[in-house]
């Protein structure tokens, strides 16, 4: 039987995949391919999240006699997440897409998560373990003082969403030092004396330019240049590691059952995100500083600028 909570709780989840697409389709304007690896990103994610959460908790209800629905609406987010890498670099492969796609995830994953997270607050599911009464403590349906897991959750994606757009908004300086004062903006000192005019230098014309529709030319920079903001390309792999930390420590707080001595099934799962996570950080580093140095080996993915939301 359907509740207004568990209305909401559905309402919210759709709400998350809606706002994804939603964002993905501002980018994927400019390359086709985005499409194709919005779709495997989201396919994957629904597969990891089902298989992470049979393996950790979901075959302990196998003789439960609510068991098929218990099994049909089961989900992890630690899987949606390793499931959607996983997928995604699988796609880009295929694809022949180079490009670093990590940066526009490291926003829409946080996003769609408080979503979710804001569904379970309303649904009563994903609870802490029960604890002395307290300030921060949240009472479940039979009034048990419990530790507020998924409001913790979703405190730690919005924190998660505000330091990717602090990077975002941090750009590296240049070494390029200014101009004079006098020089600056084109202007120029006047002569003071016939000596100072300089004879004009005669430069030979380009030849003639292909031509290009109107606003191909912006287009074609945009999909060349490489953003300069801080750590360009890492995002996701930072939201990864951070993520899989915080939810391996956040666990003990939870009401998971443990699989491997005191460890849950979603602790395992949150280790292999720190290290899917660490893995590709070292490695797109290395290729960026193996490009530097004119290395002439397999090209590094270049991330692409975000469309502004």
């Amino acid at each position: 039987m359907l509740t207004p909570n568990s209305t909401a709780y559905g309402w919210l989840m759709l709400a998350g995949i809606f706002v994804s697409i939603a964002l993905w389709s501002r980018v994927a304007k400019r390359d086709s391919r985005l499409v194709l690896i919005y779709i495997a990103a989201l396919s994957g994610a629904f597969l990891g999240a089902k298989i992470v959460y049979l393996a950790a908790e979901g075959w302990l209800h196998w003789h439960d006699e609510n068991r098929w629905l218990i099994l049909a609406t089961g989900k992890s987010i630690t899987g949606a997440l390793l499931g959607g890498y996983v997928a995604v670099e699988i796609a880009k492969r295929m694809l022949g897409y180079t490009s670093a796609t990590g940066d526009w995830f490291a926003i829409i994953a946080p996003v769609g998560i408080m979503l979710g997270r804001a569904g379970c607050v309303l649904h009563g599911c994903c609870l802490g373990r029960a604890c002395e009464a307290n300030w921060f403590t949240v009472n479940d349906s039979s009034g048990i003082a419990r530790w507020p897991a998924a409001q913790m959750e979703l405190l730690f994606n919005a924190l998660a969403l505000g330091g990717v757009l602090l990077l975002r908004s941090r750009t590296y300086a240049t070494d390029t030092p200014s101009p004079p004062s006098e020089e600056r903006a084109g202007e120029r000192r006047p002569p003071t004396s016939p000596n100072d005019i300089e004879p004009p230098v005669e430069t030979p014309l380009p030849g003639p330019l292909p031509a290009l529709r109107c606003g191909e030319r912006e287009k074609t920079s945009r999909l060349v240049r490489a953003p300069d903001y801080v750590l360009a390309g890492q995002h996701f792999h930072l939201y990864l590691i951070a993520y899989g930390l915080f939810r391996f420590v956040h666990e003990f707080w939870r009401e998971t059952p443990p699989i491997l001595g005191p460890f849950s099934g979603y602790q395992i799962a949150a280790l292999a995100l720190v290290a899917l996570g660490a893995v590709g950080f070292i490695r797109r580093r290395n290729a960026r500083l193996f490009a530097e140095r004119g290395v002439h080996a397999a090209s590094p993915p270049v991330a692409e600028p975000m469309a502004k939301f």
